[in-house]
Order: C-alpha cells, then sequence, then structure tokens
C-alpha cells in the first residue's frame, strides 16, 4: 500500500524546517510548489524498500525530501545544474531537528541530449515534474531514456503547466503576451514550450507508453487575478472545463521498448535531430527522425502506407551484422499503364526494379561490409513520378512515386 501523504499545510510546515529554504529565498516558491508536488506524489504506485526512484530536476529538493520522509525507497536525483550551493554530486539537506543532514547524491548532465548514465531498466519510477516545458531541443530524446532506464512496467510521472489554462486566455484577451518571460538563469530556466494533455498523451504513446492518468487541476500556488482563481476552483469542484485549469499531471506505464517518434503537428525538421534507432521501418509506427526527403504523410488504407516523391531516402540504425536493405511498396493504381521503373541505393551499392502498375512488390540491394555499426541511408529513385489529379481526376496535385510499407535491413 501506498503511505498517506501530509496535507497541504504540513508538507509546508516540514520543509519550511529546512535551512535552505529561508537561506536561498524559496519561500515563496514552495508555497507555489507544494500542492502540485503533493497531486504528482499521489500518483505513485505501490513501492517497497528495494524500489528505485528518479527524480530529474530535483533542485531545490521539495519533491525529494517528501519522498524520503513517505516512501520506502531509493532516489537518485539529477539536475543539470546545482544553484543551491551543492558539490561533487551532493547536496545537504539540514534542519534543526535533525543530529545529521539528509544527504541528496544528484547527477549532473543534459537530458535533452546526452544518454542518461543509468543501465538500461534500473528503475521502478521516474519524476519529470514541471521540467518539460523548460526543454527547447528535444523532449523525445528525454522520454526515449527515460523509457530506457524504467523497468518493463514502470511508472513515468509527469507534471507540466498547461498551455491551455485559463490565465493564458485572459492574457490574450487583454491584448497582453502569454508567452513567459526570460530568465537572468538561462535559457533553460524559461518556458520554452508548454503542453496541452493530448499533446503529451500522444507523445508518449507514440515513444513506449500506455498513459494511466492524465488530469488536470487548478494549482492554488499560480499567481494571477482573485476572479480567474474563483472560476477555476469553481470549475475543478463542479468538474466542468477541466481544459482550462492550470496544471497537468500524467502518470504512464513503460508498456513498449523506447523509440524516437515526433508527432508531426509538434515537431518540424526533425531529421535535423539525427535519433536514428530502428533498423525495421513499419510505416504505421515510423519514427519521423529517420524519414528522410520525399516522403509523404502516413495514410492509412489499409495497409498503413507513405507516399514518396520521385525521389526519396530513409535512414537506418545498421549493425555489422546487416547485409541487405529492403523496401516492400505499391507500385500505383493500374491506370498508369506502364511500367514502374527505378533503383534502391544503399552504401554506394544500387539495384534496379521494374514493376507493374497495381503490384506489391519487394525490393532489395546486398550492402558492402561494414566495418562499425552506423546509420545507413536507403534511396529509392524513379524514372518518373505521377499526378493523381492528372491520372485519376480531383484535387490532388502531388508528384507520387510509390506506396512504400515497409523498409528494414537484414
Amino acid at each position: 500500500m501506498r503511505p498517506p501523504l501530509p496535507s497541504p499545510d504540513a508538507a509546508r510546515r516540514y520543509l519550511y524546517g529546512f535551512e535552505h529554504v529561508t537561506g536561498e529565498g524559496l519561500e515563496g516558491f514552495l508555497d507555489t510548489a507544494v500542492d502540485r508536488i503533493l497531486t504528482s506524489l499521489s500518483l505513485l504506485p505501490p513501492l517497497g524498500p528495494d524500489s528505485r526512484i528518479l527524480e530529474i530536476g530535483a533542485q531545490p529538493y521539495f519533491m525529494t525530501a517528501l519522498l524520503l520522509k513517505h516512501f520506502p525507497a531509493e532516489v537518485r536525483c539529477v539536475n543539470e545544474d546545482d544553484r543551491g550551493g551543492g558539490q561533487d554530486g551532493r547536496f545537504e539537506l539540514r534542519r534543526r531537528d535533525l543530529d545529521e543532514p539528509l544527504e541528496i547524491e544528484y547527477d549532473r548532465f543534459n537530458i535533452e541530449f546526452d544518454e542518461f548514465p543509468y543501465d538500461d531498466e534500473t528503475y521502478d519510477v521516474v519524476f519529470l515534474c514541471e521540467v518539460i516545458e523548460h526543454l527547447g531541443y528535444d523532449p523525445v530524446h528525454a522520454i526515449h531514456e527515460i523509457n530506457r532506464v524504467l523497468k518493463p512496467g514502470g511508472h513515468f510521472i509527469l507534471s507540466t503547466p498547461n498551455a491551455m489554462r485559463l490565465e493564458n486566455f485572459w492574457k490574450v484577451a487583454r491584448g497582453k503576451n502569454f508567452y513567459p518571460p526570460y530568465s537572468g538563469w538561462g535559457v533553460t530556466s524559461r518556458h520554452a514550450r508548454e503542453f496541452t494533455k493530448s499533446e503529451l498523451v500522444r507523445m508518449l504513446e507514440s515513444n513506449g507508453f500506455s498513459v494511466e492518468v492524465a488530469s488536470i487541476h487548478m494549482d492554488p500556488g499560480y499567481s494571477y487575478a482573485p476572479f480567474l482563481k474563483r472560476i477555476t476552483g469553481r470549475l475543478e469542484r463542479l468538474r466542468l472545463g477541466t481544459a482550462v485549469l492550470d496544471d497537468i499531471q500524467v502518470r504512464a506505464r513503460k508498456s513498449g521498448g523506447p523509440g524516437y517518434s515526433y508527432p508531426e503537428d509538434m515537431f518540424f525538421d526533425v531529421q535535423a535531430y539525427g535519433r536514428v534507432w530502428e533498423s525495421t521501418l513499419d510505416m504505421e509506427n515510423a519514427p519521423e527522425s529517420q524519414l528522410g526527403r520525399g516522403i509523404h504523410r502516413l495514410e492509412v488504407w489499409p495497409p498503413a502506407i507513405r507516399w514518396t516523391g520521385r525521389d526519396c531516402m530513409f535512414r537506418l540504425r545498421r549493425g555489422k551484422f546487416h547485409g541487405r536493405a529492403a523496401v516492400r511498396f505499391y507500385s500505383g493504381p493500374k491506370e498508369l499503364d506502364r511500367s514502374v521503373t527505378g533503383r534502391i541505393t544503399a552504401d554506394g551499392a544500387s539495384a534496379e526494379f521494374d514493376v507493374e502498375p497495381d503490384n506489391w512488390t519487394t525490393v532489395s540491394v546486398q550492402l558492402p561490409p561494414a566495418d562499425e555499426p552506423g546509420i545507413l541511408e536507403i534511396e529509392l529513385g524513379l524514372d518518373q513520378s505521377w499526378s493523381p489529379a492528372k491520372l485519376l481526376g480531383g484535387a490532388d496535385t502531388r508528384d507520387l512515386g510509390v506506396a512504400v510499407r515497409r523498409v528494414w535491413l537484414e
């Protein structure tokens, strides 16, 4: 069973007892943070003394202190930097009623760029609370690494401000900018992008998680007009209009392996990330970062396909044992009334194909030996393209090649 949590007032009294709160002027932040911290902690699954928790963005250690006090688990912390005086990966939580300080160990790395310094399937729970909105480059990499270090069935608990909160609508109505201000502490200290609940759910579900809880709450600590607080409080009590409340809380369970899927309405130029993880691409779940030039949006007939242009390119992760690259595609409608010809090229090797229209076929090319694993670009070049509008009528004026179902290495 999960132990009972303290009330917000009891949590404040306990946390105010730590010396660094008043010493660093954190009283205001503590008052705003306690309610959402307790909401996040309420999402924890049952834990035991052998359970392992990773808390990302732990400073100033309010959640950490409550975890250590109320939950029988090992807690490891992560900061990009520690501005509170921590030295050599350690911070001491001191209070008058403790003979010895609580010693917090933390790791320092950048969760958008670095591989987390932990083995696969290490942790039972990972917290990412009030952090994802500060990521300005690639939150998917952080989600990928969180998935990797979670045990099968482990839980990911996330909280973040709601981009659709009533406060933002009120700013727009008054002609004010709803983007957050700059911070003298640097780019990672301001909000780079806020999210809606549906965006977070989609991003998690496309990267190996099943979302168990996704809720939006009023946060009493948010500072905005009193009449808006009255409105949001009434909406929460009546459970009406929750989409415009303040803070999103999510608990997701690891249900698949780590991936690099970038939802198209949230990311663009994803090929620039260079995240190439898979050696097989099925179009229904192919990571967008592995789709190069000349590839159109996903269509589901079924099967799931992506039309190419006259020239296109896919990126796959090649191991030393991979000796052949293959593509399965539909050659196009029978109204083409001509052969579909072209070539598949990878790592300097090339093979030509000649396929009748209205056919599913697989083309492949033998690869030269590889000394080391790496990224392989597979190109399809068609001798001719075709336009649905010209051939079949209608408004689709795209220049198309073939409809790709699958790309893989073997």
